[in-house]
């Protein structure tokens, strides 16, 4: 059966619309609501990582990875359907990010605490770097700042170099 000129109305058993219904409805009304409540840091900025299932935090310490997350969320909501409040949550989080994780040289500090102080080191997992350049990908869309585009090469860069080192392992080895 050729299928390519075949339109699709279904996808597991469901319509498109359906599905996208649902979708809509698990992000606008349950996801982003959980994560508004607990997860944004209204005080000192950023995302706020491990929220029990009450939406409680359970530990404050702030992974770049999640921020990177985050702003590349809020960035994307704003750029697809508008709404300043989309736009502050991803400002919230650039601000925290570039204020207290930014390591230098397209680098990015693993852990900081709630406050922004480093907890680790600069990671040594490229995976949060590139999490980083991603956010600031879809906020630099929603800006048009090229410090934000300059940076976000910068930390590609980093992470792709530190992955091209012939030690690298992404994990830290202990002495």
């Amino acid at each position: 059966m050729d299928i390519r000129n075949k339109t699709i109305n279904m996808l597991a058993g469901k319509s498109l619309k359906d599905l996208y219904d649902f979708y809509c409805d698990i992000l606008f009304n349950g996801f982003l609501p959980f994560w508004e409540k607990g997860g944004l840091d209204k005080e000192f900025g950023g995302v706020i990582c491990e929220l029990g299932e009450n939406g409680k935090v359970k530990n404050d310490e702030k992974i770049i990875t999640f921020q990177g997350r985050g702003l590349w969320l809020y960035s994307d909501l704003f750029n697809s359907f508008g709404g300043e409040n989309w736009l502050e949550n991803a400002k919230n989080i650039h601000e925290f990010m570039l204020s207290h994780m930014y390591g230098g040289k397209g680098r990015w500090y693993e852990k900081v605490t709630r406050q922004g102080q480093p907890a680790s080191g600069v990671g040594i997992d490229i995976f949060g770097w590139l999490f980083a350049a991603a956010g600031l990908i879809q906020y630099y869309k929603a800006v048009g700042n090229d410090e934000d585009l300059k940076l976000l090469k910068e930390s590609i860069l980093a992470g792709l170099a530190k992955y091209d080192m012939v030690n690298y392992t992404g994990v830290e080895i202990e002495a």
